[in-house]
């Protein structure tokens, strides 16, 4: 064998083997925890339709007329979202559709928004939000005038990218991944009308519901408290759309 077909063997087997590497490392996500998905799941008011691409949760009271994408922090389980966002469904009949990113980054999955979108029917205005690296993904939805959406949504995140939509920002204050500070920094790309709130005691986690997260602060809030908090902002923030 002649040192050429060596080397271009050596390649392959490199690049297939970090490609191995890459998918095992991506789908080792930080699970949900079962105690939240089931408290959703036994919701009578909430119905959930899985598809390949998403979780749509949808009211069993009244669908109104808007609908939310949102997209997971980097290697989240989607599912962890479930409890925190069910509680925008139940009182305003909003549709959520929590994707499912590809290797679980939503950062790098460069699918169009009509992804998820599609997956509802009856929809005539649609927002984007995501959680930490998915609010990074989420700006760039926001900022194509292509994706047409009405606004966005920041959970423990901040935007790389000049955004004109109004824009709701919600970031707690023993937030050690994205902080006070990190979203100061990046304040000047939000062109628009923006509301912000600080949720005192919550971390990064508690933006979902998957146990801690390795650097981050010691949440003082509890699930529900959060859920609260969270169903409060964004039902009077859509309100005022």
């Amino acid at each position: 064998m002649n040192i050429g077909r060596m080397i271009r063997i050596a390649i392959v087997v490199l690049v297939c083997g970090g490609f191995v590497w890459f998918w095992v490392w991506s789908h080792q996500v930080m699970p949900a925890e079962q105690q939240y998905v089931d408290l959703v799941r036994g919701n009578s008011r909430i119905k959930l339709t899985e598809t390949e691409r998403s979780i749509v949760v949808s009211s069993t009271d009244y669908q109104s007329k808007t609908g939310l994408v949102f997209l997971p922090g980097a290697k989240i389980d989607p599912h962890a979202y479930l409890y925190k966002l069910s509680g925008i469904v139940e009182n305003t009949g909003v549709t959520v559709v929590i994707a499912k990113p590809y290797f679980n980054l939503a950062l790098f999955d460069m699918r169009p928004i009509a992804t998820y979108t599609n997956d509802v029917n009856n929809i005539e205005k649609w927002y984007i939000a995501g959680h930490s690296l998915g609010g990074v993904r989420a700006c760039q939805y926001a900022a194509d005038s292509s994706t047409r959406v009405a606004g966005l949504v920041l959970f423990g995140s901040y935007c790389d990218t000049d955004v004109t939509l109004p824009t709701l920002s919600i970031n707690g204050s023993q937030d050690a991944l994205t902080s006070e500070q990190d979203i100061a920094d990046h304040r000047a790309h939000l062109k628009g009308e923006v509301t912000m709130y600080e949720i005192d005691d919550a971390s990064h986690a508690s933006f979902g519901d998957y146990g801690t997260q390795t650097g981050d602060g010691t949440a003082g809030v509890d699930a529900e408290f959060m859920r609260l908090q969270l169903t409060d902002y964004l039902t009077s923030w859509l309100a005022e759309q």
